[in-house]
């Protein structure tokens, strides 16, 4: 029974996560003809990721109080 629901779960990820990534890449694939809209399209995916992963930091370090501060 726990088999089956982590078969399923798994299935229903990998899928899911796979068409999450085709839609984040659609964009950058009909991009490829016009550079400053590629370019745009880098700069903005990567500042959102840059956010993305200060706001995990300051949660981890300082809302958990990790290292005390």
């Amino acid at each position: 029974d726990i088999l089956s629901f982590i078969l399923i779960f798994g299935a229903g990820s990998i899928i899911g996560m796979t068409l999450v990534s085709s839609l984040i890449g659609i964009p950058f694939a009909l991009s490829n003809k016009a550079v400053s809209l590629e370019k745009t399209l880098r700069w903005i995916v990567g500042s959102v990721s840059f956010l993305i992963g200060v706001s995990i930091v300051y949660e981890i370090v300082f809302v958990g109080k990790l290292f005390g501060f």
